[in-house]
């Protein structure tokens, strides 16, 4: 009786973990879950990367069929070949940046000769997914980035580019081991991040079909014009054009919140411009930036800030007459 390969984890040279699904096998969690899995909508003001492993390798990157757990950024140094997902694959070359989301089947094959890469893998916050070391116990996920941004599978650098230095200096600072030097190359590699959504053109529709970007357009113009009125979601939804439900996902996939939750944060933004002039009082700031009870403005911008509005006022105006 023929019986499938037995389904193993195993770690791949960097050390991070991997499904092997080579030869028949398949991750059960995968199984399960294919179709359905977790979805993580990232504001890009909560990126916040964490480094579990970065490395340089000299060596032809041909890696068999596999499944990774978290994020991976690999640089090409030297050498060609082809990275595929499935039916898809992208041709690379030196110079060329391949980005690998989590719980999506792939495989490395490099034509015959030397190469030399660079791989970093992280967790682009700390609760999507919340951060763990226990990898084996991720059921698979995904993360969207707020307004349409994703990361590209496949980037050309320029020689010049500083993302080449900042991913070697990755490797190096990650090496050492120090707390001081992980957080330097956990900063380092937001910076890649942020020019890889940088490339992108400003504001343009990824996920989110035009038509619809123009009604968030729409709903967000019409948010501004009345930020210090009443406002309930359906309003925003009827400025779009659409139905609650469906507005508020496309709204959240947008921008990274619910309605409710980001007509606060704007208001918020505009208490923040407001506490800065002394001649109004914290009762006419909360109503010119939309808060009827200043009670409740005090109680929002301190969940959203950390500090009641008197603290920020008062850590604003230090050093000014």
């Amino acid at each position: 009786m023929k019986t499938n390969s037995p389904k193993t984890f195993r770690l791949t040279p960097d050390a991070s973990l991997t499904v092997d699904v080579a030869m028949g096998g398949r991750d059960p969690r995968m199984v399960r879950f294919e179709g359905r899995r977790k979805v993580y909508v990232l504001p890009l003001e909560k990126l916040r990367p964490s480094i579990r492993i970065a490395h340089r390798q000299k060596s032809a990157l041909n890696v068999p069929e596999r499944i990774i757990l978290d994020h991976e950024l690999v640089l090409i140094l030297a050498g060609t070949g082809a990275l595929s997902f499935g039916s898809n694959a992208v041709v690379f070359k030196a110079h060329d940046l391949l980005f690998i989301p989590p719980f999506e089947r792939h495989t490395f094959v490099s034509a015959p000769g030397s190469g030399e890469h660079i791989a970093v893998h992280f967790d682009l916050a700390a609760q999507f997914p919340a951060f763990s070391t226990r990898l084996p116990r991720r059921l698979p996920y995904q993360v969207q980035f707020a307004h349409g941004l994703s990361l590209p599978r496949h980037s050309v650098l320029r020689p010049g580019d500083p993302v080449n230095s900042w991913l070697n200096n990755i490797v190096t600072l990650f090496a050492c081991g120090e707390p001081l030097a992980r957080l330097q190359a956990d900063a380092l590699l937001l910076n890649v991040l942020a020019r890889l959504f940088k490339g992108q053109a400003a504001g343009a529709p990824n996920a989110i079909d035009s038509a619809l970007h123009v009604r968030i357009t729409q709903a967000l113009d019409f948010l501004e014009a009345n930020l210090v009125r009443r406002l309930t979601p359906a309003d925003l939804a009827r400025a779009a054009g659409l139905s609650s439900s469906h507005f508020s996902r496309v709204f959240r996939r947008w921008t990274g919140f619910p309605p409710g939750e980001y007509v606060l944060r704007r208001r918020v933004e505009e208490a923040r411009k407001l506490l800065g002039d002394v001649r109004l009082s914290i009762k006419e700031v909360a109503a010119r930036s939309g808060f009827a009870d200043p009670y409740y403005f005090s109680k929002v911008f301190r969940r959203i800030d950390g500090l009641p509005p008197t603290h920020f006022r008062q850590a604003l105006l230090i050093g000014h007459p």
